[in-house]
């Protein structure tokens, strides 16, 4: 199979590749100017279930996408599909991308350069520490000073605006044991370039080059203060450098460690003594993380209400916190019990410790998600009967949710709002039993409430709810220990979907796309309730015989509705 696909390739290209191991084989390709190199086919890769690796044995030097050992970064396997079927062409399409990257003109090299710069910087490093850069976004181009703070234990490096920032990164949830942990500082400086620029990384680094290419792309002020820094003389001395490039990939970062250790006391800029190092750097700043993860880089300064964080409240207030919201706070007076844990985001090792759901939440949410603020409410009475006898402390949010699955609680909620005259969006969202579906309803100031769904059309008295998938009058509570362990059955994923259709809903609530009231549902399969005995609701059945899955639409003001009716 490789000498014909290698054949084929001879045939096609006028080249004239031989074997020279079992898996390797080579041959003269010219490039730019008539240029000559050696070039590898090496089919140890798993071809043709891979594409072969195309190398370079005589690479010098640097040329985007041809690391330092030679070998050319051909593909993103991930977006290409590999035809086994076809290892003739796998070896051709592989030959004329490594020509197209082999003879790319300044202009293409430079685009390249720019977009996997930071790959090519790293990979210069010597440093067995890495910065991690939680630095606030910035495009005026400026030199600060901050300072770094380091962990011998973990090699690792947090620059942060301030020291304390940084501990609490570093040192957040640290398991290890704390005593073998040398913490220590660095002074660091960034510089953000006035224009696209990058060091050249054909040539080692030295202090000399590193300064120079500094000093050129830097503006006036920038510059002034810098000869300032080069002007000192210590005889020892240690600092990071942040090197930032504007350029249409984003900034990126030639990070660099000075190292001084001079016999005499000679100026920075004189010095002969001074080494630079190349470090790697990773962006862990909130902004930047957010934009990478597809989430919502516009809802960090949103605060949420989560009343109820059980089943479904649990996956809505990690679904929060993944997708940028910046304030949580989680009122809930249930303790987490072993008999929760399959169908609750906290495990057994959260159970076993023992406590509120709330205050477990908000250790397992500060844990992950550094930059999110959350607060478990613990005051002596964590009720939302006792929380709302203060409505005051509800103006400070964005939007309230609840997901008890009370009713009672959530039209006690509903009424205080509407009462008040609280202009703070509410929604509410629960499962129905057996994985039958579930719901979440947005009540705004401009639409119905939510006694709306809840009262009878004629009378305007309570009634079971009006969007149940379920026939009325039926208990769905069952025990497998007594009264103490009633539940109603339904499982994680289950919640897992309802939370997703309901932090979608809050999130564009708060991004001011749901003006009106508005109820989502999504529908599941009834078997196992009928199974047990009980009966689906006609508004259910008419759903399924127009094959909805989900269905979302517009809550209608109920006429003699005690608070919002007409």
């Amino acid at each position: 199979m490789l000498n014909n696909a290698i054949k084929k390739l001879n045939e096609s290209r006028n080249v004239n590749f031989v074997q020279i191991s079992e898996d390797v084989y080579e041959g003269i390709v010219s490039i730019e100017n008539d240029t000559a190199i050696r070039m590898w086919f090496d089919f140890s890769t798993g071809f043709p279930n891979r594409f072969p690796s195309v190398i370079l044995p005589d690479h010098s030097g640097f040329r985007p996408h041809v690391s330092s050992d030679g070998k050319v970064c051909l593909f993103d396997e991930d977006s290409i599909m590999v035809r086994a079927d076809m290892p003739d062409q796998l070896v051709i399409d592989s030959f004329d991308r490594a020509l197209e990257i082999l003879r790319m003109d300044l202009k293409t090299q430079s685009f390249e350069t720019y977009r996997e710069f930071q790959v090519y910087w790293a990979s210069k490093s010597k440093s067995k520490y890495a910065i991690h850069l939680n630095l606030p976004v910035s495009d005026e181009h400026e030199l600060k000073e901050y300072t770094a703070v380091c962990s011998d234990y973990r090699r690792m490096v947090i620059v942060s605006s301030t020291v304390e920032e940084s501990e609490n990164i570093l040192f957040r949830n640290v398991s290890h044991d704390a005593s073998k942990d040398q913490e220590f500082h660095i002074p660091c400086t960034r510089i953000r370039l006035r224009e696209s620029a990058l060091p050249s990384l054909n040539t080692e680094l030295t202090w000399k080059s590193y300064k120079d290419f500094i000093l050129k792309h830097i503006t006036g002020g920038q510059r002034r203060r810098f000869k300032e820094f080069l002007s000192i003389k210590p005889k020892h001395l240690k600092r990071l450098i942040l090197v930032q490039i504007p350029s249409l990939y984003g900034d990126q970062y030639a990070a660099a460690l000075l190292t001084c250790n001079n016999t005499n006391h000679t100026s920075l800029n004189n010095s002969q003594c001074c080494k630079v190092d190349p470090v790697i750097t990773y962006r862990i700043d909130q902004h930047y993380l957010l934009q990478r993860s597809g989430a919502e880089t516009d809802l960090t300064d949103k605060s949420v209400l989560l009343i109820g964080c059980g089943s479904v409240g649990g996956f809505i207030a990690e679904n929060l916190c993944q997708c940028g919201v910046g304030t949580l706070d989680i009122l809930d007076d249930d303790i987490l019990a072993y008999d929760n844990i399959h169908r609750h985001i906290l495990g057994f090792d959260a159970a076993i410790c023992g406590g509120y759901k709330a205050d477990l939440m908000k250790k397992h949410l500060e844990g992950k998600y550094p930059y999110a603020e959350i607060d478990s409410l613990n005051f002596q009475d964590r009720t939302a009967e006792s929380f709302f006898t203060d409505i005051e402390r509800l103006l400070c949010y964005d939007l309230i949710v609840s997901a008890t699955g009370n009713p009672t609680t959530n039209l006690m909620i509903n009424e205080k709002i509407k009462e008040n005259g609280i202009d703070i969006p509410f929604v509410v969202c629960f499962n129905e039993p057996y994985g039958i579906g579930g719901h979440t309803i947005v009540i705004t100031s401009k639409g119905a409430c939510l006694r709306c769904l809840y009262s009878d059309t004629i009378s305007g008295e309570l009634t079971h709810f009006q969007g149940s998938f379920v026939q009325d009058g039926q208990t769905f509570a069952k025990s497998l220990s007594g009264c103490a362990g009633t539940f109603v059955e339904y499982s994680v994923l289950d919640s897992q979907q309802t939370a997703i259709l309901a932090t979608r809903l809050i999130i564009e609530v708060l991004k001011g796309k749901c003006l009106n009231s508005r109820m989502v549902s999504w529908l599941g399969d009834s078997t196992k309730l009928k199974q047990n005995g009980f009966h689906t609701s006609e508004y259910f059945e008419e759903l399924q015989t127009h094959g909805f899955s989900i269905i979302s639409k517009e809550i209608q003001n109920v006429q003699r509705c005690r608070l919002c009716g007409k």
